[in-house]
C-alpha cells in the first residue's frame, strides 16, 4: 500500500543518460514487474552484495584458504613446496586480483614468462592454479571459470645423470670403508 520510488537512471541529453521516453518505458516495464513478483529489490540487493562479496574475493584470499584446507590432506614436504611456490610465485603475480578477475590470458601470460627461464616450476604452477581454481568452484562453491585448466604444459629436460668413474669409485668405497 505504500508508494515506491525507484530510481532509474540519470535524465540529460548525454548518450549514457536516459530520455524521458526511455525513462517512461522503464517504468512502465517496472510496475509490470512489481506487479508480478512483488517488491523484487530486496532480493536485487542481496545479490548486489553477494556480487561485492565474490568480487572482493583474492587469490592471496583464495590461496590461504587452499593452504588451511590442503594442510590437513598433504605431507608436510608437499605443503611446504606449494607454499613456496605460491609465495615466491603466484602470490606476485595475482594476489590482490580478484578471483572473478583472473582471465586464461593472464595465467597463459604469467605461466609463459616463467616457462622460458624455469619450464618446471612453470607447469607445477599452471597445476597449482587450476586446483586453487577447482577448490574455489567445488569447496567454495564461487561460481567463476578455471582460467588454468587444460593449459599446455612445457616440455621438462630429463632429470637423469650419469656419474663419473671417480664418483662411482667414491661411492663404493664409501660402502665398504665407512668411516
Amino acid at each position: 500500500g505504500k508508494d515506491v520510488r525507484v530510481t532509474i537512471g540519470p535524465y540529460g541529453q548525454e548518450p549514457p543518460a536516459f530520455t524521458l521516453e526511455r525513462a517512461r518505458t522503464e517504468a512502465a516495464a517496472l510496475k509490470l514487474r512489481f506487479r508480478r513478483e512483488g517488491d523484487f529489490r530486496e532480493s536485487e540487493q542481496v545479490a548486489r552484495a553477494a556480487e561485492q562479496a565474490r568480487r572482493r574475493y583474492t587469490v592471496d584470499d583464495l590461496a590461504n584458504d587452499w593452504l588451511a584446507h590442503a594442510g590437513k590432506r598433504l605431507r608436510t614436504s608437499t605443503l611446504a613446496l606449494h607454499t613456496v611456490r605460491i609465495n615466491a610465485h603466484i602470490r606476485p603475480a595475482f594476489g590482490t586480483r580478484p578471483v572473478s578477475d583472473v582471465s586464461r590470458s593472464d595465467v597463459r601470460e604469467f605461466i609463459n614468462t616463467l616457462g622460458e627461464q624455469r619450464p618446471v616450476t612453470a607447469n607445477r604452477c599452471a597445476q597449482l592454479l587450476s586446483t586453487l581454481f577447482k577448490f574455489a568452484r567445488s569447496e567454495l562453491e564461487h561460481d567463476i571459470p578455471n582460467p588454468a585448466a587444460d593449459l599446455k604444459p612445457f616440455r621438462e629436460a630429463s632429470r637423469t645423470r650419469i656419474l663419473t668413474d671417480d664418483e662411482i669409485r667414491s661411492f663404493w668405497l664409501g660402502l665398504h670403508n665407512p668411516t
